[in-house]
């Protein structure tokens, strides 16, 4: 572009004025002028040098009428000499003819918009003219035919989408394009051709990231040379909260699946357990409604407040609900009278679905949900037995009861024993209900040929145990006698037999969590209680069930007792948690379940018993299950090593999650020469933390390199990430279980795998003077809980014991927990 600043020849201050030579350049040397100067000196030389060109542009303005495709200006020159100009635009819609050029009066400038430009705006072209007498500017703009039919749009607090239209005043097709202002809106369709039918564009509104307030945003339609116009958008968005809960069918706690729960245009559909989440729905009073294919309709007022709303409730179904009869006999079919049926939800407990016997055996249960069902059958005269029915319509459901004997008054196999402590046996029976009887006799003898003697004394008819305090030897059989009013003893029940040892049986888990392994288990000091949560197990007959269920077994009453309603993370196997001492909790981190592996951090609060999210694990390490975890009081961090990502890939690395600031840093890749020694990649390792020494003992696992279990040791410094091997363990096995005994300075191991053949053995690194290992004699096979793998072990300091919960026997699970007190 040339400019006027450039052509200039009028001096100013200080500036010579070149006179004309005829044509010829004159010889006098000008200092600090160049060829461009002199180019434009030769342009502008006429008989008066010091009457320059002088350029004038008109019109000013010009605004073409729709259907207008020509037009033109008029350059001239008011001075004197040779005008010598060059043009320029900033629309493309426009074309010029000449563009440049030269003239001592005047030039007509012919333009013509270029239709198939216009999309390109703006509506307004502005143009350039630069001479060697000044610079001038015209503009030219399109008359707009762009109409939208409103200014704003109010979306209110609950409005999700409006409607916008758009409109071609003229007959030429108008090319347009939209576009939101703001994240939270968005315009459907954002580009199109318009003619002389109207365009209705969506304008929507996406209130999920947006926090409670007004908002103003705006939606810009741009027709490129037939005009703008920007429509400007409000909504308010209220506080919000969640309602989640879960729809039984109506008297039970059995889910009702499928069925479609909403507020206003929050909606979601019950999974298999009877859930729903109903997330971002405002605060205030609302109607939540239900609807189901066989369920009746409901509909149900609920106020929702800041902290959300847990809402479980039932319904009806005439379809989905049918009638189970049969018959209960016995041995020799005769009908089982007055027996209760109770039909059970998932979880075991009654669903509030019972009838009873009559003489005959028949019985008659109505409104039974349809789907797999278990009855539970309880009878005074009767074993207690469940039994499963599909119900898919109305069925016939016949069962085989077996009778309890009542004489002699304790169950078939003899007398019930029980180990109440590490030197004390109780014994139980169950008393006859009969005026004869007086009391009763508890009568020991020691193993291998010995006579029986009396150890109880006379026991009243109410009572039902004795407890034996006094036995001394390797083990014992019981029996108990019936004893008259008059004093006379009856018959001896065959005998039950028992041995002392150092474990005993705290809980057979019959009232407690389902059997299961790969779970994490801590002890909580406040509590005096071992908290254990989720891992895979059985519910009945179905086995391979993850569960996300938390329970805690009291250490001193020995009770369970069931601690959350399935609210915290997914369910999952083979994770890792430890006990947080700083903040009463239980933090589990990693695992898998059948078709993840998890690297997200929860907690569960002890007190408040309830779960949070510490960390999603999209900042921290792969996901992994079956690695090695512990506790570093010193830094208030979690450090977690190896396990297994998922895909038969076993790791090395290092990580630590400060719980302060719930941040990963990354200790060791655990790649090959990284301060060497380290330790093969691993899965399943047994892991014991040294507090004193601030190391977390590795022992054993299976490296999938050789696919084989391990049996070296290795101690992880946790304040220098580095690597210590020590002796190798007692054999090379994975899946073992193991804590820190403070009073011994050791760390012990119970149980794991080889591969084909599994241990029930307790072993010990110790750590005075040089480590050694060393087998720990725990009494006779069958005194403890003999062979298993993928339990968990906690130490209880107040006893000075440890407890063993879970865990696979062989191909069988387990739910007992035992204590072992040889450690005092």
């Amino acid at each position: 572009m040339i400019r006027r600043t450039d052509l200039r020849t009028r001096p100013g201050p200080g500036r010579r004025v070149l006179p004309c030579y005829g044509g010829a350049f004159p010889r006098v040397a000008v200092a600090g002028i160049g060829a461009l100067l002199l180019l434009v000196w030769l342009a502008g030389c006429s008989e008066d040098a010091t009457d320059p060109p002088v350029l004038r542009l008109e019109p000013p303005s010009i605004t073409l009428v729709p259907g207008d495709s020509t037009g033109s200006l008029t350059l001239s020159n008011a001075g004197q000499g040779t005008l010598s100009w060059q043009l320029e635009s900033d629309a493309a819609w426009l074309s010029f003819s000449p563009r440049q050029g030269s003239t001592t009066e005047s030039q007509a400038i012919d333009f013509t918009v270029v239709p198939e430009s216009l999309r390109f705006g703006p509506p307004q072209a502005t143009i350039e003219v630069a001479s060697n007498g000044g610079s001038a500017r015209a503009r030219v703009r399109m008359w707009p035919s762009l109409n939208v039919d409103r200014d704003s749009l109010d979306m209110g607090d609950t409005t999700r989408t409006v409607q916008l239209v758009i409109m071609n005043t003229e007959a030429d097709t108008l090319w347009w394009a939209a576009d939101a202002a703001d994240a939270w809106l968005s315009v459907s369709p954002t580009a199109g051709f318009l003619t002389h039918a109207p365009e209705t564009l969506l304008v929507s509104a996406d209130r999920a990231g947006l926090g409670a307030g007004d908002y103003a945003g705006g939606v810009r339609i741009d027709g490129g040379a037939f005009g703008r116009d920007t429509v400007h958008v409000s909504l308010v968005v209220p506080p919000t909260s969640g309602v989640l809960g879960r729809i039984f069918f109506a008297a039970t706690r059995i889910p009702a699946a499928g069925i479609a729960v909403w507020i206003d245009d929050v909606a979601d559909t019950t999974d298999a357990l009877g859930r729903y989440i109903l997330a971002g729905v405002p605060l205030g009073e609302h109607q939540l409604q239900a609807r189901g294919d066989g369920f009746d309709d409901r509909d149900e007022t609920i106020d929702l407040t800041g902290t959300g709303l847990r809402y479980d409730f039932e319904m009806h179904s005439s379809a989905h609900a049918h009638t189970v009869s049969g018959r209960a006999i016995n041995r020799i079919d005769r009908g089982a009278g007055t027996v209760l049926i109770t039909v059970l939800n998932p979880d075991g407990s009654p669903s509030g679905i019972h009838g009873l016997t009559v003489s005959d055996g028949t019985y008659t249960l109505r409104e039974v949900p349809d789907g797999e069902r278990r009855l539970h059958w309880v009878s005074y005269l009767y074993d207690t037995r469940n039994s499963d029915v599909t119900v898919d319509g109305d069925v016939t459901h016949d069962v085989r009861l077996v009778a309890k004997p009542l004489d002699p008054p304790y169950l078939p196999i003899g007398p019930a024993l029980k180990q109440i402590d590490c030197a004390a046996v109780r014994v139980r029976w169950t008393p006859r209900v009969e005026e004869t009887v007086g009391g009763y006799r508890v009568e020991r003898a020691v193993y291998v040929g010995s006579e029986y003697e009396e150890v109880s004394g006379h026991v009243d008819a109410s009572g039902s145990s004795f407890d034996d305090r006094t036995a001394d030897g390797p083990g014992f059989r019981y029996r108990v006698r019936t004893e008259t009013i008059d004093g006379l003893i009856g018959e001896a029940s065959p005998h039950s037999a028992t041995r002392l040892a150092d474990w005993f049986l705290l809980s057979d888990g019959a009232t407690g969590p389902r059997e299961r392994w790969g779970h994490a288990a801590v002890y909580d000091p406040r509590a005096r209680r071992m908290v254990v949560y989720a891992g895979l197990g059985c519910v009945g007959p179905e086995c391979g069930v993850l569960f996300k269920d938390t329970w805690s077994l009291d250490l001193v009453s020995l009770a369970w007792e069931r601690l959350d309603e399935n609210t915290g993370p997914s369910e999952r196997q083979d994770h890792r948690g430890f006990y947080d001492p700083v903040r009463h909790r239980m933090v589990v981190f990693g695992g898998r379940d059948v078709h993840s592996v998890f690297n997200d951090t929860w907690a569960f609060d002890l007190s408040a018993q309830t779960w949070a999210r510490l960390d999603d694990g999209s900042a921290g390490p792969p996901p992994r299950y079956a690695h090695a975890l512990a506790y570093d009081a010193a830094t208030d961090r979690m450090v977690v090593y190896g396990g297994e990502d998922g895909s038969s890939k076993t790791l090395n690395d290092v990580w630590a999650f400060h719980l302060d600031a719930n941040r990963w840093e990354r200790l060791r890749t655990g790649e090959y020469g990284e301060l060497d020694p380290q330790p093969e990649a691993r899965v399943f390792p047994g892991a014991v933390l040294d507090p004193g020494r601030r190391r977390l003992i590795v022992y054993g696992g299976y490296t999938y390199s050789v696919n084989s279990p391990r049996g070296d040791t290795w101690a992880l410094d946790l304040a220098t990430a580095t690597w210590t091997q020590l002796p190798d363990g007692h054999r090379a096995c994975f899946g073992q279980a193991g804590i820190y005994d403070t009073t011994h300075d050791r760390a012990i191991f119970y149980g794991g795998s080889m591969g084909a053949e599994h241990s029930g053995d307790m072993v010990a690194l110790s750590f005075d003077e040089e480590p050694h290992w060393g087998e720990i004699d725990d009494g006779p096979p069958g005194a403890g809980p003999g062979v298993r793998f993928y339990q968990t072990m906690i130490a209880d300091p107040e006893r000075g014991d440890f407890i063993l919960f879970g865990g696979l026997q062989g191909s069988s699970l387990t739910q007992d927990a035992w204590t072992y007190c040889g450690l005092r």
